[in-house]
């Protein structure tokens, strides 16, 4: 019997119990069943809901697991097959400076080796049209040309018109080329180091990459070659041509000399025989006469001239063609080492920008290296507008500091440009001069005087000047000598005394300092040294004659120098890190 239909029973029997009076028991009765069918159908739902949210997570979950480990598997698989690999890393500052300059040493030795076979192919044409000048120059409208120009024109034209025509097209193009090639194989072979040290080492870091970036954009522009500048000077071609017009023009006037006299005679000859033949006409002829006579005859010359020397002429011209191609030779290989030695300073500035950056990341020592760069440069700077600052002991410093830091990668190019500057931190010139005093009071008269000053061997002559018996004499003058801080000063004088009737007197003295960095008073790069000298006259001599000892007795004259020093030339190797 269906659930419904019981359910219908059980009612129509509530129903019936209560028309028969029993009213209070079924009504409860049926009250309870049909709370207990209420329970069952509850129950029955929450059985169903549950099953259902049971078998839906588990199926996620069961899903989920899977696709992890497939996953796992697949990146398993993937790492056991590929090749291991190492982390990105920085180069150490010394490797990446040795890594650099391996390409930069290299270029040099190819553009070097390549240089004398451009050269031959630039002086090719040069060579082959010595034969053209040759034939110019034994013919008469060469000869007249040489001399005319040799005179009044521009000797080197002719030169450069025939034989050197083109050639600083081709000398551009030898320059352009080798700068190129210079780059090419710089970058060529940075290429393959670069590779070999990141096949041992692993990817390069952030700082290292950016580096080597910056050195291949900015070779390029560093001291590009161009025939102009590398030939420039006394072996520019202009310059070098006239230096081979002049003596040719030399050798051209030396011929028309010796060929002048012979063409004379044969000239008046023929103007004779020409105006006897012509008669009235005898004027005419004889210039035209002479004329001809003089041209054949030089023509005729020249033939013979050709025949006997043009051998020898040719190879004096290739001698000269010789030496200026040599000289370009050295001037482009200068210039070519000039370009290696710019890639240098480039290399060491870009390293030196790695190794601030490594160590600013990995806290390496930087506060301490920029505090010493500090110093450096504060203790220069005092020194580049004092002399005070330039005593011994301070050089002395800070060329020792120098020292220890030199071919350091991060302030090695600082400490190599201040003793480079300091080399001649210790020059020190005298200016000007002032002698002032009195002669000893036995010998003043109403003479002229005048003098030797000697200042650490460099003699300088005073000219005569009005010295009385009453008023002292007084001369200032410029001067030129060249001293030293951190040596002695050595002066010496001799006056002489002008007389009229008997032989002259002479007066001298002499004297030392030996800390000329403390003697005097100092302002900024200039001194003031104010000396007194005691002198003696000196009977034993009838010449000037310097002394080197100070007189025990006479009287005392005042030598006032004033001094100046260099300025020492600005730093500019600062690390920027350290600025």
């Amino acid at each position: 019997m269906s659930r419904m239909h019981k359910q219908n029973n059980h009612t129509n029997d509530a129903i019936e119990g209560l028309n028969d009076g029993e009213e209070t028991d079924d009504l409860g009765n049926a009250e309870a069943a049909l709370e207990s069918e209420d329970h069952q159908r509850a129950d029955t739902a929450s059985v169903a809901v549950l099953s259902f949210t049971r078998w839906f997570w588990g199926s996620i979950i069961v899903l989920a697991l899977i696709a992890i480990m497939l996953s796992s598997i697949a990146i398993w698989r993937q790492n056991s097959t590929a090749e291991p690999s190492h982390p990105a890393h920085e180069i150490s500052a010394s490797t990446l400076r040795d890594v650099l300059s391996n390409p930069k040493d290299r270029a040099l030795d190819a553009v070097l080796s390549e240089l004398p076979e451009r050269l031959d192919r630039a002086y090719k044409p040069v060579y082959a049209a010595i034969t053209d000048y040759a034939d110019f120059h034994y013919s008469l409208k060469g000869e007249y040309t040489e001399l005319y120009v040799a005179s009044l024109g521009d000797p080197a034209e002719k030169l450069q018109s025939i034989v050197f025509n083109g050639l600083d097209q081709r000398l551009e193009r030898i320059t352009g080329g080798l700068d190129d090639r210079f780059n090419e194989v710089f970058k060529a072979q940075l290429a393959v180091v670069l590779q070999r040290e990141e096949s041992a080492q692993g990817a390069f870091g952030v700082v290292t990459q950016r580096v080597i970036e910056d050195v291949n954009a900015r070779i390029i522009y560093t001291a590009p070659l161009s025939a102009s500048s590398a030939v420039g000077g006394a072996v520019a071609l202009s310059a070098a041509a006239k230096a081979m017009s002049k003596k040719l023009a030399a050798k051209v006037a030396t011929k028309a000399a010796a060929k002048s006299g012979g063409k004379l005679a044969s000239t008046l000859t023929g103007a004779g025989t020409a105006a006897l033949a012509c008669g009235p006409a005898a004027p005419v002829c004889g210039v035209v006469g002479g004329a001809v006579a003089w041209f054949v005859t030089d023509y005729g010359i020249l033939m013979v001239d050709e025949s006997w020397n043009r051998e020898d002429f040719e190879n004096d011209l290739r001698v000269l063609v010789d030496d200026m191609k040599e000289a370009h030779r050295l001037a482009i290989e200068q210039a070519l080492v000039a370009r290696a030695g710019a890639t240098a300073a480039l290399i060491s500035e870009v390293v030196e920008y790695q190794s601030f950056t490594v160590r600013e990341l990995n806290n390496l020592g930087m506060q301490k290296l920029c505090s010493v760069a500090t110093q450096m440069s504060s203790n220069y700077a005092q020194m580049s507008n004092s002399i005070e600052a330039r005593a011994p002991k301070g050089l002395e410093s800070l060329r020792e500091t120098a020292d220890a830091y030199e071919g350091h990668v991060s302030i090695g190019r600082l400490a190599d440009e201040i003793k480079k500057n300091l080399t001649h931190a210790e020059d020190i010139k005298a200016v000007e001069f002032e002698l002032s005093g009195h002669l000893p009071a036995a010998y003043r008269a109403d003479r002229e005087i005048s003098a030797v000053l000697v200042l650490n061997g460099q003699t300088f002559n005073i000219k005569k000047m009005a010295a009385t018996a009453d008023k002292e004499f007084s001369i200032r003058s410029a001067v030129d000598a060249a001293l030293k801080i951190n040596q002695p000063l050595r002066y010496n004088i001799v006056f002489e005394q002008h007389l009229r009737l008997q032989g002259n007197r002479y007066f001298k003295g002499a004297g030392e300092i030996g800390d000329l960095a403390e003697a005097g008073v100092s302002d900024g790069l200039s001194k003031h040294l104010e000396l007194q000298i005691a002198i003696a006259r000196d009977s034993s001599s009838n010449v000037q004659q310097v002394v080197n000892r100070q007189p025990v007795d006479g009287s005392q004259v005042k030598l006032a120098l004033r001094l100046n020093a260099p300025a020492l030339p600005p730093l500019e190797m600062l690390p920027a890190a350290c600025q």
